[in-house]
């Protein structure tokens, strides 16, 4: 389950060539993870909303 949360960002991480554990790629996984998560978060609670 937590891979599958993640997968976003690892793929936001591989297609700017950020390997490994590094802080810049954790920074960056972070950072895609809360806006695509945020994204998907928002358009659900606005279809149930309108």
């Amino acid at each position: 389950m937590l891979t599958l949360f993640l997968l976003p960002g690892d793929l936001v991480c591989r297609a700017f060539g950020l390997e490994g554990e590094s802080e810049h790629r954790q920074v960056l996984r972070s950072f895609a993870n809360t806006m695509i998560w945020g994204a998907i978060t928002v358009g659900i609670a606005l279809k149930f909303a309108l």
